[in-house]
């Protein structure tokens, strides 16, 4: 497991506590994260009847103050508008004992996207299952973005796999928001986030939306070609700055086709109200 921030490192301590009168045992850490360890747990009660059930439970170090409060409760709040799809983990509790949060959701047993990419190399050789399982993903987003929420950390990492990575759930909404436009910086995976999300003199605001849909385009590109682009969106990094730069980037650097690249052109269009939108990048990729 990789190291805690010191303030999550009483969350890793938990293994094979009881939570929620007793009923939960916590089982197995899953992840660690800036906010929170994920376990999986063991539901006791059923277990004793002979059935097994498990859920992925989320601990957070309870609150001290308000803007802590709010923010955890945010995530809630957010995620239950939208769990009701799918493709999107549902929440199914919320326990507080002692210092801690505990958001009791679905456990998807298949592991998360980014291992299904890296590790089993699952959908680099098989492109229908890539559009299958990335169309999934698009119409849980776009889902999101009818209700209000937006993600904003939007990568393999957040997304859940079922039937041996055939199914995706989206998942860890810690970092959504409800706005459309914000001046919140510095959130999600340098590497998904889209240019003009990092701070400024100038603190203009962001577009949450199109925020998303960049970063899906850099999911759809991890699914299918296997490989990672630049590390942030911005002319200090070297391979993003070849790709302002370079008119048939994708097709001279990875040998993709020209129909692709034209695709990737608009998904990563700079103009946030130019990009592409999600029922033309489903379109596109059907």
């Amino acid at each position: 497991m990789s190291r805690l921030p010191p303030s999550d490192h009483a969350c890793a301590q938990l293994l094979h506590r009881t939570i929620r009168k007793g009923t939960l045992e916590l089982y197995r850490i899953l992840g660690a994260g800036s906010y929170g360890v994920v376990y999986k747990a063991i539901d006791r009660v059923l277990l004793e009847q002979g059935i097994y059930r498990a859920y992925a439970v989320k601990c957070m170090m309870r609150p001290l103050n308000l803007p802590q409060k709010q923010f955890q409760a945010r995530e809630f709040m957010l995620q239950t508008r939208v769990h009701s799809h799918p493709h999107i983990i549902t929440v199914h509790d919320v326990v507080v004992e002692g210092d801690f949060v505990f958001i009791i959701m679905d456990f998807c047993g298949s592991g998360d996207l980014y291992e299904a990419i890296t590790q089993r190399s699952l959908y680099v050789d098989n492109l229908p299952l890539a559009k299958s399982v990335f169309l999934q993903i698009l119409d849980a987003v776009e889902f999101c973005h009818h209700r209000g929420v937006y993600h904003r950390d939007l990568k393999p990492e957040n997304i859940m796999c079922r039937q041996s990575g055939r199914v995706a759930l989206i998942g860890d909404f810690g970092l959504a928001t409800n706005e459309p436009r914000s001046i919140e910086y510095g959130f999600g995976s340098h590497a998904h986030m889209g240019p003009g999300t990092r701070p400024s003199i100038h603190g203009h605001p962001y577009s949450t939306r199109e925020n998303d849909v960049w970063a899906l385009g850099v999911i759809f590109f991890n699914m299918t070609t296997g490989k990672s682009l630049w590390h942030r969106a911005e002319l200090e990094d070297e391979e993003f700055l070849k790709f302002i730069t370079t008119p048939n980037y994708f097709r001279d650097n990875f040998s993709v086709s020209t129909a692709f690249q034209s695709l990737l052109a608009r998904v990563f269009e700079l103009d946030p109200m130019l990009r592409i939108t999600i029922p033309e990048f489903r379109e596109a990729v059907m």
